[in-house]
């Protein structure tokens, strides 16, 4: 899964400038990153300006962005929330637990 995020620096939440990933990353993406590998997703994170992000999102050219607050337009459509080339796949053990173990994409970037 790819996320792209502002390249803002917002402590605590997430931490550096422009394009290069802060150390330590940031609250929000410390959670985002363990969350996903509690449900064996891979996430790649990427920073860019949040004009880009949000383009690049409306493209169908990222699965998700982050970390913005929500707004009315997201809501209307602006942001693809079904039928954007993204496939969650349930291994055979993982049916009866209802949890992703991977994620298939047709998404290039």
């Amino acid at each position: 899964m790819t996320i792209d995020y502002s390249g803002v620096d917002v402590f605590p939440y997430q931490i550096g400038n422009g394009e290069k990933i802060g150390t330590p990353l940031g609250l929000s993406i410390e959670i985002i990153t363990q969350a996903a590998k509690d449900i064996g997703v891979n996430v790649v994170f990427s920073r860019f300006p949040s004009k880009r992000v949000l383009l690049c999102l409306t493209k169908a050219e990222i699965d998700r962005a982050g970390i913005y607050s929500f707004k009315k337009t997201f809501e209307s459509g602006l942001c693809p929330m079904k039928n954007c080339g993204i496939e969650l796949v349930k291994s055979e053990s993982q049916k009866q637990k209802k949890s992703y173990t991977s994620i298939n994409t047709n998404l290039t970037r």
